[in-house]
């Protein structure tokens, strides 16, 4: 066994210390961020028949369907935000509520004003021809911002029953692992004390 001074240990607790702080950090903002997914979730599935998730002002939505490839491809997350009615411009990306209920996201080609109002015409990138009927501002949610590649796909197998059995499952291993290290530690660094203590006390009595 390597004996460590009492200056080396105070040295290794230290960084261990530090370590052990910064991991702790970590677990929590992961635990806390899940946990923030799940309520989100749980809640747009709930209250919000368009299935987006809304937050500060952006609102994000699974892709499902391949009409806007390959800028937008299936299972990508796209983020939007809410834009004024003057900001929207032909060329812009926009989701919005179609006649049917249903969310779309395709791109503006035309904007015409009947009677003063605003009405859009739009299409989908990958579609041969433009959508049947006529969309207002009232029936955009936001204009399309960004996107995450293929995140949709991740949380559509994370937010399911068993998805979120396996996600909590994996929260109480790591903590329950983390905490078995850090124990063994401890007990590690206790009994390298002990031994330099004896040595010490040993030193002494020889002098």
């Amino acid at each position: 066994m390597k004996i460590y001074s009492n200056e080396e240990i105070k040295v290794r607790l230290a960084k261990r210390k530090k370590l052990k702080k910064s991991l702790n950090i970590a677990y929590w903002i992961l635990a806390g961020f899940l946990l923030v997914c799940c309520i989100f979730v749980l809640c747009q599935k709930l209250f919000n028949k368009s299935g987006g998730v809304s937050l500060f002002g952006y609102s994000a939505y699974i892709v499902a369907s391949g009409s806007m490839q390959p800028e937008i491809e299936v299972g990508d997350v796209i983020v939007i935000t809410k834009s004024d009615e003057e900001e929207i411009e032909v060329g812009d990306v926009v989701t919005f509520i179609d006649a049917n209920g249903n969310v779309v996201t395709h791109r503006i080609t035309q904007i015409m004003i009947n009677d003063g109002v605003r009405n859009y015409v739009t299409k989908g990138d990958y579609n041969g021809s433009e959508d049947v009927g006529l969309i207002t501002y009232k029936d955009i949610r936001g204009k399309f911002s960004f996107k995450i590649s293929q995140a949709g796909r991740v949380l559509t197998t994370i937010f399911t029953p068993v998805g979120m059995i396996m996600l909590l499952l994996f929260a109480v291993l790591v903590y329950v692992n983390s905490s078995r290290l850090n124990d063994r530690r401890a007990a590690r660094h206790e009994v390298r004390k002990r031994y330099t203590e004896n040595n010490a006390e040993k030193d002494d009595s020889k002098t």
